[in-house]
């Protein structure tokens, strides 16, 4: 493989290249540099424990000479005696620097190294330079404790590029530049910075940082194989910006608040990204992953996005406790997505965005929100939540190929489906704390399982067609409010509330089997008319206490049965349109003084009515 400075694998895309200018303030450099050639032609340069400062170059000479130049005060001895410089011939192999302790710099500019460079700067502030040269080998940096620096910019180098750095913080620079090999960089405690701009490498890329924070930048680069960052404890931040990777990502944080950011790259293989306890972030804008994405969060608030990107696997997203927040949009995830929080709540906002396989989300307790608007996901949406409020929104033309389920614990739950299209079932329930579910404008080739514990519950389905049945069961002392206007039912409607003053209202129904509906105790309110049509049985059952019945202008295909319950009833059937009953009918007002309008209203019964327990009958 041939590796040019700048050159990535779209030969036509122009890079933006970082201007390099380094400030600083100068240093008394008084040391002594010893320059050799050894017999295999090894140029070797050896410092002293004072700070040093040399550079080398090939201006104006010959193939195989190099000038080696003190700078800032050194001096540089062949053996001979010190001098400002001299020129070496015969340099045929390494270039190796050795530069021992103290604040050391050294500089190739315009070098054309046969074979590998290595540079040792020992304990101190270090600085090795490579500008416009070409490595014919390896690169090797090693620096022991220290504030360290090194800059490859313009340059070539054909195998590897390995940097150790030890404590006190370090800064590496591969910029307008080309790897034949892999760029490996690791550092002990301190904070430092790692960036790669408009540079080729055509293995891999692998960053590992101590305790102290870190931030490490890839721009307008290509990594040929696999890139991994690994940072401690500390604030670690990563950015690969317009980056093609050809291998999968790796990224491990420890304790501290994490940032990282993926803008319009790609990645060949999968991406990993793992933190521990702090406020974590993650991004993934106009990115394409070909394999799979993993987020892993600590304890602690964490915040992730993607956005204008498509992931060719699954998404898994988990953080422990926190108030953890997630945004998907404009994305196409071939697989599912799975996301895993603890406790603390927080919100999931899912648009425009397409899922090949199911998608699950698990919430521990707290306060949470989902939206889902134009969402289409191929298999099932699983939801389920610990203690505290939640509400969800399906809507928005979403879609699902398999079956919907929310699930909640303690807490007010608010759900609705709206303008959405559900290949099986949908079930919603909640422990206790009451909600309301709102269903519209939607269709649900399943069935509808709609159940709710203590507290006020209401539920609505408003111009929407079930394939199967609908289920609602409030077994509840609170209030139920339940209202079904005009909706299409292929199988059977069944409706249980519990002893609050509940009120059931079908309007414009249409049930292709049976129905039941059965309020249990407390005051309450039962509607059934507006053209609806029942297919089956139908069965009222209102309870005790003093309730209210009204069926008019409506079909029974199958036999009526009302049972009143104890309590002071009021039935009337057929005042404000008259019903037809197909099959037998039985109306029972039961203990209690009941009272029953009936007569003159025109109804129609194949069979004449059985009528109990009413004292008054008009």
């Amino acid at each position: 493989m041939t590796v040019r400075p700048g050159v990535g694998r779209d030969e036509g895309r122009r890079r933006s290249r970082l201007v390099l200018e380094t400030l600083e303030p100068r240093l008394l450099l008084s040391g002594t540099v010893l320059v050799a050639l050894s017999g295999a032609g090894n140029l070797i340069l050896t410092g002293d424990v004072q700070d040093n400062s040399v550079v080398i170059d090939q201006a104006g000479l010959a193939a195989g000479q190099m000038r080696i130049t003190g700078t800032d005060g050194t001096l540089i001895d062949t053996g001979g005696g010190p001098a400002g410089s001299v020129v070496l011939s015969g340099v045929r192999r390494d270039v190796i620097i050795a530069m021992g302790d103290g604040n050391d710099r050294a500089r190739l500019e315009g070098v054309n190294a046969p074979r590998h460079v290595a540079f040792d700067g020992s304990t101190g502030d270090n600085q090795l330079t490579v500008l416009n040269s070409s490595v014919g080998g390896g690169l090797r940096v090693k620096n022991g404790d220290g504030i360290d620096n090194s800059v490859v910019q313009g340059s070539t180098i054909t195998g590897n590029v390995v940097i150790a750095n030890g404590s006190g913080g370090s800064g590496v620079v591969l910029n307008g530049s080309g790897v034949g090999g892999a760029v490996l960089v690791k550092n002990r405690d301190g904070h430092d910075t790692v960036t790669l701009d408009a540079t080729d490498v055509a293995g891999r890329v692998s960053v590992a940082t101590g305790a102290g924070g870190s931030a490490t930048v890839l721009h307008d680069s290509g990594v040929g194989g696999s890139f991994k960052a690994a940072g401690a404890d500390g604030d670690d931040h990563l950015v690969l910006d317009s980056v093609d990777v050809a291998g999968k990502v790796t990224v491990s944080s420890g304790n501290g608040n994490n940032a990282a950011a993926l803008a319009y790259s790609s990645i060949g293989g999968s991406a990993k990204f793992t933190n521990k306890d702090g406020f974590d972030s993650f991004v993934l804008n106009g990115t394409g992953v070909a394999g799979s994405l993993r987020v892993g969060n600590g304890a602690g608030d964490s915040t992730g996005v993607l956005v204008d990107s498509g992931v060719a696997g699954t998404v898994k997203i988990a953080a422990r406790d926190g108030s953890d927040n997630l945004v998907v949009s404009g994305t196409g995830v071939g697989g599912g997505l799975a996301v895993n929080n603890g406790h603390g709540g927080g919100s999931i906002v899912l648009s425009d965005s397409d899922f090949g396989g199911h998608v699950g989300i698990a919430n521990g307790s707290g306060d949470d929100s989902l939206v889902m608007d134009n969402a289409d996901v191929g298999g099932n949406v699983t939801v389920r939540k610990g203690d505290g409020s939640s509400n969800i929104v399906f809507g928005g033309t979403s879609g699902a190929g398999g079956s919907v389920s929310f699930r909640s614990g303690t807490g007010n739950a608010v759900v609705v489906v709206e303008s959405a299209g559900i290949g099986a079932d949908l079930i919603i329930s909640n422990r206790a704390g009451g909600g309301a579910t709102n269903i519209y404008d939607s269709g649900i080739n399943g069935n509808v399982k709609v159940a709710g514990g203590e507290g006020v519950n209401t539920f609505s389905l408003v111009g929407s067609g079930v394939g199967g049945g609908v289920s609602v069961a409030y077994k509840s002392a609170g209030a139920s409010n339940i209202v079904l206007d005009p909706t299409g039912i292929g199988a059977d409607l069944t409706i249980a509330t519990g002893t609050g003053a509940d009120s059931v209202q079908l309007f414009a129904l249409t049930v292709g089997g049976r129905t039941s509906v059965k309020t249990g105790g407390g005051i309450d309110t039962v509607v059934v008319g507006v053209s609806s049509s029942f297919g089956g049985d139908f069965l009222l059952d209102t309870g005790t206490e003093d309730d209210w019945m009204a069926l008019y202008a409506s079909a029974f295909g199958g036999r009526l049965n009302v049972r009143m319950g104890a309590g002071d009833d009021r039935a009337e059937v057929g005042p404000a349109g008259a019903i037809t009953v197909e099959g037998s009918a039985a109306l029972d007002g039961a203990a209690g003084l009941d009272s029953l309008e009936i007569e003159g209203n025109g109804n129609a019964f194949a069979v004449p009515p059985v009528i109990t327990g009413f004292e008054t009958i008009t």
